[in-house]
């Protein structure tokens, strides 16, 4: 954590495991504040409350990463302030899995003025939402964008496997997203967020969107374009 900005730069962390032998009711196995040009590769963390908090950053890198066994509310939460005064910016993930066990929480979640997440060959699973993206505020000028994933692969989820509730410029290519049959919500659920960012510019191409008894895609955004994907009944 860095004390004030523009906080701490050019650090890694290899190589370890973290591992919880007592049940964890609150914390973070791994924090970073104010921090900037870090890698987080190799690294094993098990039945933590939550895995990685992540806030006010620039340039994070997490590759093959393992969150086994998330008992809290999110596996990596990556967000900033709503009023502009400090930012989140590219965070990286490749070669990632966070697994909820079927605990309640949320594999990824976004909120406030974070822009730019890449995610590549990463798996959420068994939460009870996958990717979740916020504008809590609301904000209409300070909001979650640019989103980029390909092969992520959300599976087993009992709300949603896509939570949209805000943002701008997300793009999904070749991605499973996968509810289980018992799933209360929609597969894919894209909320307008009237009052702040207004959801929209979503590209879905090559999807595979299956699953859940509820519908497969909820859209009330704008600027939706799904191509070569399939919804796949169960």
């Amino acid at each position: 954590q860095g004390l004030s900005a523009p906080g701490i730069y050019n650090n890694s962390l290899r190589d370890f495991d973290i591992r919880f032998s007592v049940t964890r009711t609150a914390g973070n196995a791994i924090r970073m504040y104010r921090a900037n040009q870090i890698i987080v590769e190799r690294v094993n963390i098990d039945a933590s409350w939550n895995a990685f908090d992540i806030k006010t950053t620039n340039n994070i890198i997490l590759n093959e990463v393992i969150g086994s066994n998330v008992k809290g509310s999110y596996g990596c939460k990556w967000y900033s302030l709503f009023d502009g005064t400090e930012r989140s910016d590219v965070l990286t993930m490749t070669n990632t899995v966070f697994n909820c066990n079927n605990n309640g929480g949320t594999g990824i979640l976004l909120d406030g003025f974070v822009q730019t997440l890449r995610l590549s060959a990463v798996g959420l699973i068994a939460c009870d939402y996958g990717l979740r993206v916020q504008n809590t505020t609301p904000s209409g000028s300070y909001y979650p964008a640019f989103i980029e994933c390909w092969d992520l692969e959300i599976d087993g989820t009992r709300v949603t496997a896509l939570q949209l509730e805000a943002g701008r410029s997300f793009a999904f290519t070749a991605c499973d997203v996968f509810n289980l049959s018992t799933a209360t919500g929609p597969i894919v659920n894209i909320s307008a967020d009237s009052g702040g960012s207004y959801t929209s510019d979503l590209r879905f191409t090559g999807c595979r969107v299956f699953g859940g008894q509820k519908q497969a895609i909820y859209m009330a955004g704008r600027n939706f374009l799904l191509s070569h994907s399939y919804r796949d009944w169960e």
